[in-house]
């Protein structure tokens, strides 16, 4: 499962990066966790922000698209490194 969620780390889709990068910020915090997978959680999520392909938006379509009051938009989630970063920051205890 691990390895998946690292690879998913690079998918074209910047929010499959970031609910991947969440995911294993919840894994890396967990008292269940392996130093070793704790460690290799850290690792690969600072190569993650280190990654050219990091420096990109993340955005969501919001709505329902349902009627004049529930239009769908698009919502700026931040930028793909900085989530990547305070997931790295979660893991590591500073958060």
């Amino acid at each position: 499962m691990l390895d998946q969620l690292f690879e998913q780390l690079y998918d074209d889709s910047a929010k499959v990066a970031y609910t991947s990068a969440q995911i294993l910020s919840l894994l890396g915090r967990s008292e269940r966790t392996k130093p070793e997978q704790r460690k290799l959680i850290l690792q690969k999520l600072a190569d993650a922000v280190r990654s050219p392909s990091s420096n990109r938006g993340i955005y969501e379509i919001i709505g329902t698209g349902n009627g004049n009051d529930s239009f769908l938009r698009l919502s700026y989630q931040g930028k793909l490194n900085q989530a990547f970063f305070q997931s790295l920051l979660g893991v590591s205890g500073v958060l």
